[in-house]
């Protein structure tokens, strides 16, 4: 009896902060302000995230840099101007699981074979998306893994950037593709 109550608890405290915040997109920006609200904040409650997975790459720079910015690889610009537009951008890493694309890493020299992918797959990291669509690029079994992770939380699965022939130089153009569809959609301020 007492879970039900709690958890009933839990869902109104929810619903109200929900209707609190929509509450704050209909008034003005100096009410928002004195309310404690910020625009970006409710924006963020209102439409989820689209988040983009991306696979760590060889080519790396020497010494600690935030993840987008350790890889040397031409798709992480394109990862940069999606982190830059408001996605959230995560960072499926061989050596440090999936990572904010804002993380500070040292450079490391490790390979993604099939055993770690293996090992990656069977645990679910806790900040994989659980809302909002999902796009994954990078070789198959990157995307094997967040697959995996998907089909263990339930979730929807996520859309795959790849080329149609599945080359590298194939999967580039299809992230390429997919940022300017956004950008003529004025997803991505581009």
């Amino acid at each position: 009896m007492e879970a039900g109550r709690s958890s009933d608890v839990a869902r109104s405290a929810k619903d109200q902060a929900r209707r609190r915040d929509v509450t704050a997109l209909a008034i003005g920006r100096r009410a928002r302000h004195r309310a404690g609200f910020s625009l970006s904040a409710i924006r963020r409650i209102l439409r989820p995230v689209n988040t983009l997975v991306i696979s760590c790459t060889g080519s790396k720079r020497p010494g600690a840099h935030r993840a987008l910015d350790l890889y040397r690889a031409r798709q992480f610009a394109v990862a940069r101007k999606f982190a830059a537009s408001g996605w959230r951008v995560l960072v499926l890493s061989a050596e440090h699981g999936l990572i904010d694309g804002g993380d500070v890493i040292e450079s490391y020299e490790r390979p993604m074979t099939q055993a770690r992918a293996d090992d990656l797959a069977a645990a679910i990291p806790s900040n994989y998306p659980t809302s909002g669509p999902v796009f994954v690029y990078g070789g198959s079994k990157y995307r094997g893994i967040v697959r995996a992770w998907a089909r263990r939380l339930g979730a929807s699965y996520p859309v795959e950037v790849v080329g149609r022939n599945r080359g590298n130089g194939d999967h580039y153009s299809a992230l390429v593709d997919l940022a300017r569809s956004i950008r003529q959609l004025s997803l991505i301020p581009w």
